[in-house]
């Protein structure tokens, strides 16, 4: 497998990563391989001194014979320190 990551700053506050994965595996005695791809966007930003947030979104394949899906997905979170 691999990855693929891209960080760029905004602004000095703010931030966004970006990451390509791919992962395979090969079959045996019979059985079909199976893939992973995925792909996750994220930006986060400094709210405060103390506060801080991010967004994201996920979107996921895997191909498989038996059991294949996709997923989508969309992160949030809220850091606060006292």
């Amino acid at each position: 497998g691999f990855s693929v990551i891209y960080s760029h700053r905004l602004t000095p506050d703010t931030s966004m990563n970006a990451v390509a994965s791919r992962q395979s595996t090969s079959g045996s005695g019979g059985l079909a391989g199976t893939s992973l791809r995925a792909l996750d966007l994220s930006i986060s930003s400094r709210l405060g001194r103390q506060m801080s947030a991010s967004i994201g979104a996920r979107r996921v394949f895997f191909d498989s014979v038996s059991n294949p899906y996709t997923e989508t997905a969309v992160t949030g979170s809220l850091n606060v320190q006292f």
